[in-house]
């Protein structure tokens, strides 16, 4: 969902109804309402101006289908039977389900946006409801059968590490074709509310799907090189975007790193560098999940 944050109702802006308000522009004016709630009591009116299916995972999948790409795609879409919400998206793939979604709201500002999810469903997604959903010949199987494999929203599926150690033992030993033939791409998703010590793990783990025999790349938006830097004992902050993409490149030694911080995008590619700026569109609106959308493009390309 995506939200509107109203300034006020109060009849001095002219408030007449809920399609008749004014937003508060931007994160910092929305700040500095709530600090000044703090000891009191305030009313933060929203209104949702859209609906849609999300999470990096579909988006990323969307895109691909949208390029004209066969998808296979496990996740968060329903235990049971596909979401609502997701009908559309099972018109464009073929869903394998294994909990319910997560709830996210964003709420857009001119210079931002807060990603607001309530996660409780993800629970639900482990290694063995994994398993038990399509067992490990099967997985196998949809990995043989795939040419681009993607691990979406690491940060928000707290059992990712244990599923992608369990499909390098356990699923990648029963495939028919050889890794070398496939891509893989690994999106984290804000990693900073996780512990330092769980990033690294999956740090780890992306190398080994490397040393497996992936073509395999990382996607990361700025702040988040920047965070993948901070816990490999670099301070990323104070360097530019080449500097910072080459050493997350020849500190991961991965087949490829793609950093998008919001006017360009850069990768380093088997030891060689790349940025492309992109166009200017002035006020920014529904965001949400623009960088991802990105990647698939990027995967394909190479």
């Amino acid at each position: 969902m995506f939200w509107a944050l109203r300034r006020s109702s109060g009849l001095w802006e002219g408030w007449k109804d809920a399609r008749h308000y004014s937003r508060i522009p931007t994160i910092e004016e929305y700040g500095k309402r709530i600090l000044r709630s703090a000891g009191l009591s305030t009313n933060m009116e929203q209104v949702v101006v859209a609906r849609k299916p999300g999470g990096n995972g579909p988006i990323y999948a969307i895109a691909l289908a949208k390029l004209g790409m066969h998808v296979d795609y496990i996740g968060a879409v329903g235990a049971e039977a596909v979401h609502p919400m997701f009908q559309d998206f099972a018109g464009e793939a073929r869903l394998h389900g294994i909990c319910e979604p997560a709830l996210t709201e964003a709420l857009e500002f001119e210079d931002g946006k807060l990603i607001c999810s309530k996660l409780t469903a993800f629970d639900g997604f482990t290694w063995e409801s994994l398993k038990e959903r399509a067992g490990v010949e099967g997985l196998a199987a949809l990995m043989d059968g795939a040419d681009l494999l993607s691990f979406n929203n690491w940060t928000m599926l707290s059992a990712m590490n244990d599923c992608w150690r369990h499909l390098l033992e356990e699923v990648i030993p029963c495939m028919k074709k050889p890794p070398a033939s496939k891509k893989v791409f690994f999106d984290l998703a804000d990693p900073e509310k996780r512990r330092r010590e769980d990033l690294l793990e999956a740090l780890g783990l992306i190398r080994r799907f490397e040393s497996a025999g992936f073509d395999t790349t990382l996607g990361l938006n700025l702040k988040e090189a920047r965070q993948v830097l901070s816990a490999l004992g670099k301070d990323g902050d104070s360097m530019g975007l080449r500097e910072l993409v080459t050493e997350l490149g020849e500190e991961l030694k991965l087949s490829s790193i793609a950093v998008h911080p919001t006017e360009c995008a850069a990768c380093f590619r088997k030891g060689r560098y790349f940025e492309v700026q992109v166009p200017s569109v002035g006020i920014r609106r529904l965001q949400r999940g623009t960088g991802i959308t990105l990647m698939p493009g990027l995967c394909l390309l190479w």
